[in-house]
C-alpha cells in the first residue's frame, strides 16, 4: 500500500550536514535532503510505476525561515503527496519541530518514460488516492520569468548529469551562486524546468541584482527558455518578501 504522507527523526549529522559554515540553512542541502526523503517514501510503499519509467522534477517552490538557529533536537523532516492529476503530482516537504517549521516546500512532478524521454499520465489508481478538489495547485505553481539583461554563457558539465540522463537541479542552484557571494542567507527559492538541459550542451544565464533574484536559463541561441524562476535573500530590515507564500 502506498501511504500518503512520510515522517522521520532528523539525526544529529544530517542536521549538520544541510546548515552551511555560518550555521544557515544552506539550500542546496535542503533540496538534496527532501529528495532523499521523497525517495526513501517511495521506497517504503509498493511501486505503482513501470521500472522504464521515473519521476522528474517540473519545479520547486521553497521557502527557508532562516530568522532564527535550528534547534540541536527534535527536528522531523517530513513529505506529503498532496494531489494528483493526470499529469503532476505534488509533493509538499517540510522540516518542522511540534511547534515550529524551519523549512517548507512544494515539488512538482511529471511521470516520465525514459526511453522516449516523454511525460506520460499519471496511473489512475494514484489520481484516485491523491486527488484533492480543494488543493490550489496555482498557488503554489512558480510562474515563468524572461530575464535577458547580464546575460552569460556556460557548457553543461558532466558532474551535474543526474540519473535521469539531464542536468540535475542542483546544478542551477551552483551557477546561481556565482556572482552571488556575500548576500545573507537564501529565504525563498522557486524554479520551473521548461525544457531539459541534456549534456554537452551551451546555455545562456542571465539574472537581475538586487534582494530579490530573477533569473533565466536559456538555450545558446536565447530562443527558449530552459528554466527560470527566483532567488530572494535575509535582509537586515529581514526576509525579502517572496513569490508565493508556502
Amino acid at each position: 500500500m502506498y501511504s500518503k504522507s512520510y515522517r522521520r527523526v532528523l539525526g544529529a549529522g544530517e542536521r549538520e550536514e544541510i546548515l552551511d559554515p555560518l550555521g544557515q540553512l544552506d539550500l542546496k542541502k535542503v533540496l538534496v535532503l527532501f529528495q532523499k526523503i521523497s525517495v526513501e517514501h517511495d521506497s517504503s510503499s509498493e511501486p505503482v510505476i513501470a521500472p522504464s519509467q521515473s519521476w522528474m522534477l517540473y519545479s520547486w517552490n521553497v521557502d527557508l525561515h532562516q530568522e532564527g538557529k535550528l534547534p540541536k533536537e527534535g527536528l522531523l523532516v517530513e513529505t506529503t503527496v498532496v494531489q494528483a492529476t493526470a499529469l503532476y503530482v505534488f509533493r509538499r516537504f517540510r522540516i518542522l519541530t511540534p511547534g515550529e517549521v524551519f523549512a517548507s516546500a512544494y515539488g512538482q512532478y511529471v511521470l516520465t518514460d525514459l526511453k522516449k524521454r516523454r511525460m506520460v499520465k499519471i496511473p489512475r489508481e494514484m489520481i484516485a488516492m491523491y486527488a484533492d478538489p480543494e488543493f490550489d495547485a496555482a498557488s503554489i505553481i512558480p510562474r515563468k520569468v524572461k530575464v535577458t539583461q547580464s546575460m552569460t554563457f556556460h557548457q553543461t558539465r558532466e558532474e551535474f548529469v543526474d540519473d535521469n540522463g539531464h542536468i540535475g537541479n542542483y546544478f542551477y542552484v551552483d551557477f546561481l551562486r556565482e556572482g552571488l557571494e556575500g548576500r545573507g542567507p537564501t529565504t525563498h527559492f522557486d524554479i520551473i524546468y521548461s525544457k531539459e538541459l541534456l549534456h554537452p550542451q551551451g546555455f545562456a544565464m542571465a539574472k537581475t541584482q538586487g534582494p530579490q533574484v530573477a533569473f533565466t536559463f536559456w538555450d545558446e541561441e536565447q530562443k527558449r527558455i530552459h528554466t527560470s524562476g527566483h532567488l530572494s535573500f535575509l535582509t537586515e530590515e529581514g526576509p525579502f518578501d517572496t513569490i508565493k507564500k508556502l
